[in-house]
C-alpha cells in the first residue's frame, strides 16, 4: 500500500543494519563480564561513533554489487575513526596520569572491539546478500502515457532501476490489460478527465487494483515533486502548508538558535583563519553581503567569506559556473569545505534563517525563476535554511532547468516536513561535506 512519509520507509535497510549492529553490541558487552558496570559511557560512545561513520562512510550502503570494492574501502574508514577514539582514550589516561584504564583492561577493551567488528560485518553482509536476493524481484506497474508531461529523469530511472518495469499504455487500452500481473497503474492526473474514464478507473480500482497519481509516484521513487505535477486544488488539499505556529516549527526554532550559537563558537577560529587568509590574497573585503528573499519574500542580507575576485559582478548578478574565473584560489578552498558559508549561522540565530529548508536565492534570480517556474513561491513558506533536501540530492544549482528541479525537492520538503527528515537532512549534509561533494555546479 502506498504510504506518506515515504523517505523514512525507503530507508527501512538502513534502520536494519544500524539496529543489528546495536545488538551485536548490546550482546556482546552483556556476554563480557569485565565490562559491565565499567566505562559503560564510553562505550556507547563508541557504539554511536562507530554507528555514525558506518553511514558517514558508505558501510550501510544497500548497492551489494560493489561489496568487494565500495563497502571494503567504508569498513576500513570505519575502522580507522574508531581505533582513533580508542586511542585518544587511551592517550587522555596516559596524560592525566589517572591510570584508571589498566593494561588487562585495554587489552580486552581491543580484544571486544575486534570480535565486535568481525560480527557486525558478518552479519551486515548476511543482511545485504538477503536484500539483494529480494531485489532481484520485478515491480511491473502499467502507466497511462500523457504526451504532454517531458522529463529526462523519468526516463533515466526506467532505465537505471532493472527492478522496476513501467509499461505504458493509452486509456482505450485499460479495458484489454490484465491487472493481476501488475503492481498498480500510473496515472497522470485525475483532474480533467471525462465522465466515462473516472467509471472505467472506478472499476478497475473496485477490482483491487492499486491506482496512483504520478504526483504520488514521483513522491514514492524519486522523493520529489515536480512543480509540473500540482494543480491549484493540490496547493490546497496536499498540506504543503507548514503552520508557523505549530508545535514542531518552535521546535525547530529552538534547536536553529542553539545548535547555531555553538556552532559558530566551535567554528570561530577557521572563520578567523580564513578571513586572514583571503586578506593575504589581494587585500580585499574579507566578508560580502547579498540580498536574498527569505520567508513570505522578506528581504534579508546575508554574510559569507568572500570567495570571488573584488568586483566581479560589476556587470550584474550570474550564476556561478564550473571552473568559474571569478573565484579566487582560496575561495576555491573556502567553497569546496562550505567554510564561506559559516557566517550564515548569524542569520540562523536571528531568526531569518534555519539550519535546514530551502537554500534562499537572490532577487535578481528569484524574479526570473517565479516566471519560468511553476508555482515556485511555495518554496517560501518555510524559513530558508543553509542546507535542504535539495542541497543534499543535486549538485549546485546554475540553470533554469536545474532551479526546476531544485524546485521539485523543495517541495517534497515542505510535504513531508518533520524532525526526523531534518535529521535525515543533517546527516547526509555531514557526509557531503566530508565527501566534498556538492559545492561546484554541473556546467
Amino acid at each position: 500500500m502506498i504510504k506518506t512519509n515515504f523517505w523514512l520507509t525507503n530507508r527501512f535497510d538502513l534502520f536494519i543494519y544500524s539496529l543489528s549492529d546495536v545488538l551485536i553490541f548490546i550482546f556482546l558487552f552483556l556476554v563480557s563480564k569485565d565490562f559491565i558496570f565499567r566505562f559503560s559511557i564510553s562505550f556507547f560512545l563508541l557504539l554511536f561513533i562507530w554507528i555514525f561513520n558506518s553511514y558517514i562512510f558508505g558501510r550501510y550502503s544497500s548497492n551489494f554489487n560493489k561489496r568487494n570494492i565500495y563497502t571494503l574501502k567504508s569498513l576500513i574508514s570505519t575502522i580507522c575513526c574508531y581505533a582513533i577514539l580508542i586511542f585518544f582514550y587511551f592517550l587522555i589516561d596516559w596524560i592525566t596520569n589517572s591510570f584508571i584504564v589498566d593494561k588487562v583492561y585495554k587489552f580486552s577493551l581491543i580484544s571486544y572491539s575486534l570480535l565486535f567488528i568481525f560480527v557486525s560485518d558478518l552479519i551486515l553482509t548476511s543482511l545485504k546478500f538477503i536484500n539483494y536476493k529480494k531485489s532481484k524481484n520485478i515491480d511491473n506497474w502499467l502507466f497511462v502515457e500523457d504526451r504532454t508531461f517531458h522529463d529526462k529523469s523519468f526516463k533515466d530511472f526506467l532505465e537505471n532501476h532493472r527492478n522496476f518495469n513501467l509499461e505504458f499504455i493509452t486509456f482505450n487500452e485499460l479495458d484489454k490489460s490484465d491487472f493481476g500481473k501488475y503492481e498498480g497503474l500510473i496515472i497522470y492526473s485525475v483532474d480533467n478527465i471525462t465522465k466515462e474514464l473516472t467509471q472505467k478507473l472506478k472499476n478497475i480500482k473496485s477490482s483491487g487494483v492499486l491506482i496512483i497519481s504520478l504526483f504520488v509516484f514521483y513522491e514514492r521513487y524519486f522523493e520529489r515533486i515536480p512543480p509540473e505535477l500540482i494543480s491549484d486544488k493540490d496547493i490546497i488539499s496536499r498540506n504543503f502548508f507548514v503552520p508557523r505556529n505549530s508545535n514542531s516549527i518552535r521546535l525547530k526554532r529552538i534547536g536553529d538558535f542553539f545548535l547555531a550559537s555553538f556552532l559558530l563558537i566551535l567554528t570561530f577560529p577557521i572563520i578567523i583563519m580564513a578571513g586572514i587568509l583571503i586578506k593575504l590574497e589581494d587585500n580585499g573585503p574579507i566578508f560580502y553581503s547579498q540580498k536574498r528573499n527569505g520567508i513570505l519574500n522578506i528581504p534579508y542580507n546575508v554574510w559569507k567569506l568572500r570567495t570571488m575576485k573584488v568586483n566581479s559582478e560589476k556587470g550584474g548578478a550570474k550564476w556561478s559556473s564550473k571552473k568559474d574565473p571569478r573565484i579566487t584560489f582560496i575561495g576555491g578552498f573556502l567553497r569546496i569545505s562550505r567554510v564561506d558559508e559559516l557566517p550564515q549561522l548569524i542569520s540562523v540565530i536571528k531568526g531569518e534563517m534555519s539550519l535546514i529548508g530551502p537554500r534562499p536565492e537572490r532577487p535578481e534570480f528569484d524574479n526570473l525563476l517565479e516566471k519560468k517556474i511553476n508555482h515556485y513561491n511555495i518554496r517560501k513558506w518555510i524559513r530558508p535554511g543553509l542546507s535542504g533536501w535539495a542541497q543534499v540530492n543535486l549538485p549546485y544549482t546554475s540553470s533554469i532547468e536545474d532551479s526546476s528541479i531544485k524546485l521539485s525537492y523543495d517541495l517534497f520538503y515542505l510535504r513531508n516536513f518533520s524532525f526526523w527528515l531534518d535529521m535525515l537532512i543533517l546527516l547526509k549534509t555531514i557526509k557531503i561535506l566530508l565527501h566534498i561533494k556538492g559545492s561546484t555546479p554541473k556546467s
